[in-house]
């Protein structure tokens, strides 16, 4: 038989594809293209969306990063006798009501430090009380607040004596501290966080120089050789101004890997093993006792995952990225066990769908797992729609959470990260051993249906 014969193996014509013979399998195809494009167009519609409004909102839900002002300068002038009335302090704080009330939904949540915050900080270095940039420290540090604007106590005074003495020496930036932590989330800090915190700052600086400059000349207008002396120092031009401390630096480029896409192919490296294994493993499962079965069926990827992931870590590890900073030699086996419980967690649920999918339906449900795990874990949940909060029991946003914090320092959440990740291990462990079973048992049942009627025919 030639290659282009015009006859099937069995002496049959072959028939053109708009032959009315082959109507039926025309109609069947059609079907199948149809239920095809049907399936992937609302795939597309409904995970892109997903994803898609993860980003969506974040400008009108800044007011979900909380920013803490803390104005020390207005109370140390109102404690401090003959002191000048405070200028920087009123006007940050006016600053920051004026943009929530003007731009509702475009702003950061500033929130103003309480009485009981205010009257246990120190003002002066050897008053009584706790250290105002320590506490501002362990506020950002904590995961508190995202940002502190700390207006130092003698904002004002220190100007106002640095304009009538001629100091050469002022150096106003030490009248506001901003202090971030930006590797708590690139993103959401670099994007959102810090511009937004540092232009509020710098609209209420031009207001309270100008304030002071004018109050300033005011009291001086009568002693020319003051006025001259001021503007010589530089303070009465330039009376306040700001230095920001970021606390935890982004400081490695090639830790966005990890803590980014890296989450992408975590999924994606996990799912290599199913397919792969139930190629395997599928003709032997007949054969194997039902413990067997069961034992394979979750020993075998655990195995695998454990591999996989010293391979995902090392390739992290060979680009230098550091794990040691600050939890020492034990950092890099963390970060090994967190994608080994992450992948586990991840992979059992595969293997589970798998088997109830199938081949054909598995792609739409990995489809499904990539989105849901990866759209909370970029961006701070705090900043997204309320719908993605449920990324904090997911195993992704879990393993980026604790990766950060090996890797940069941030709020320690190991204990929390391990605990969710392993919840999913037993839980998706539990569910694919029980589905296995299930399907074995029915296997089990048709065979015995089928020697019945054999055994009866």
């Amino acid at each position: 038989m030639g290659v282009f014969s015009k006859t099937q193996p069995d002496g049959s014509p072959r028939q053109p594809f708009y032959a009315k013979q082959m109507r039926n399998e025309r109609s069947e195809i059609y079907n199948k293209i149809v239920f095809a494009f049907l399936a992937v167009s609302f795939s597309v519609f409904a995970f892109q969306s997903w994803y898609f409004g993860s980003y969506y909102r974040l400008q009108e839900n800044a007011y979900r990063l909380t920013v803490r002002i803390i104005d020390l300068d207005s109370r140390y002038a109102q404690s401090l006798a003959g002191a000048p009335a405070a200028v920087l302090g009123p006007n940050v704080v006016y600053a920051a009501q004026n943009n929530a009330a003007n731009y509702p939904g475009f702003h950061l949540g500033w929130q103003y430090a309480t009485e009981e915050e205010l009257s246990m900080l120190k003002l002066t270095p050897d008053g009584q009380g706790v250290n105002a940039t320590t506490y501002a420290n362990q506020l950002v540090q904590n995961q508190d607040v995202f940002a502190v604007i700390l207006i130092h106590p003698n904002a004002t005074v220190r100007a106002t004596e640095a304009a009538q003495q001629g100091s050469t020496g002022y150096d106003s930036r030490g009248a506001i501290s901003f202090i971030y932590e930006e590797a708590r989330n690139f993103f959401t800090e670099g994007l959102l966080v810090a511009p937004y915190g540092e232009r509020l700052i710098s609209s209420a600086i031009n207001a309270a120089n100008s304030q002071f400059a004018a109050n300033f000349l005011s009291g001086a207008a009568a002693n020319a050789t003051a006025v001259t002396t001021a503007v010589a120092a530089m303070a009465l031009s330039h009376p306040f101004g700001y230095s920001t401390f970021n606390l935890r630096p982004f400081d490695y480029s090639v830790a966005q890997a990890p803590t980014t896409a890296g989450a992408i192919y975590l999924i994606i490296f996990t799912f290599l093993i199913s397919p792969m294994w139930h190629e395997a493993f599928g003709p032997l499962r007949r054969k194997l006792g039902m413990f067997s079965e069961l034992s394979l069926a979750l020993i075998v990827p655990l195995t695998a995952y454990f591999w996989l992931s010293l391979c995902y870590s090392l390739v992290t590890l060979a680009f230098h990225v550091p794990f040691d900073r600050y939890y020492g030699k034990i950092g890099f086996f963390l970060y090994w066990m967190m994608s080994w419980v992450t992948m586990t967690g991840l992979g059992f649920v595969m293997e589970t769908m798998l088997s109830l999918l199938g081949l054909l339906f598995f792609p739409f449900f990995l489809l499904f797992w990539v989105i849901v795990n990866v759209a909370p874990a970029f961006y701070d949940i705090a900043d997204m729609d309320h719908f993605y909060s449920y990324g904090f029991v997911l195993p992704v946003w879990n393993s980026v959470d604790a990766t950060k914090s090996l890797i940069f320092g941030t709020k320690n959440h190991l204990v929390q990260n391990f605990v969710v990740n392993l919840g999913w291990v037993i839980a998706s462990g539990t569910v694919l051993a029980s589905v296995t079973a299930y399907q074995r048992r029915q296997a089990d049942r048709e065979e015995l249906a089928q020697h019945k009627l054999k055994h009866n025919q």
